[in-house]
């Protein structure tokens, strides 16, 4: 959702006025979704920098000891951010990431990683990524929370064992590095180059047609079994 999306929802369904005694655990919960939801707009539109916890909660109609309760600092409410859309992903993922049983198990990997690149050229998600990798390289923070035992990472290497079970991918390699070439080699481009401001993934015919090349040449490789140098370069190995 983006900022001004938040902002008509808030001046439609503003928040309720505050009540004496403890709020419910529903209450808090609500609450912390909204001041997720805020700074995760806030954060996209506006930078790590230009993004302070006072702006997140002068937009949430909250103050800022309300937040800082949640989230002790700023780096925290962007972990939070972060986590948030990890969740929300594995939700989707789980729900409607094209597994279906009446599929092979190479039919489901494909359609999910073809469904995990549009997710990750989400406008959001770019926005999110850069601010990530600038803070990363800057301060060190962010990544080693969200590189170990990442749940959507554990989902797809899942998919790809069930592949190797099936018999349509090598089983003598670990189905992490399996799983980690098909991404780098299929996803890894396409979101730098969002990153860096490249649209020419945008186009949505532009986009299928890099997935089947690029889901083709991590399957197929790029050496030609026909031509006489592949005897030598099999020689090589």
């Amino acid at each position: 959702m983006n900022l001004q999306a938040i902002k008509r929802k808030t001046e439609k369904d503003p928040m309720p006025p505050k009540r004496g005694g403890r709020p419910s655990k529903e209450g808090e919960a609500a609450l912390s979704e909204i001041i997720l939801k805020t700074a995760t707009a806030l954060f996209a539109a506006k930078g790590y920098a230009g993004t302070s916890v006072e702006k997140v909660a002068a937009s949430c109609r909250v103050g800022k000891d309300t937040i800082y309760r949640r989230f002790p600092s700023k780096a925290a409410l962007f972990e939070g951010v972060l986590q948030r859309l990890r969740v929300d992903t594995m939700k989707k993922m789980q729900a409607v990431a094209f597994v279906d049983e009446k599929m092979d198990a190479m039919q489901n990997l494909k359609n999910t990683t073809r469904w995990m690149l549009s997710v990750n050229l989400l406008p959001d998600f770019i926005a999110l990524k850069r601010i990530a990798l600038s803070e990363e390289m800057v301060f060190g923070q962010f990544t080693e929370k969200f590189s170990q035992n990442d749940p959507i990472m554990n989902r797809y290497m899942e998919l790809v064992r069930e592949a190797q079970k099936a018999g349509y991918l090598i089983t003598d390699t670990p189905a992490r590095l399996l799983a980690e070439h098909l991404i780098n080699g299929i996803i890894t481009g396409p979101v730098f180059a969002a990153m860096l401001g490249d649209s020419r993934y945008d186009d949505a015919e532009t986009l299928n047609r890099y997935f089947q090349s690029a889901w083709n040449l991590c399957l197929k490789g790029v050496i030609d079994s026909k031509c006489v140098s592949f005897q030598t370069l099999q020689g090589q190995s």
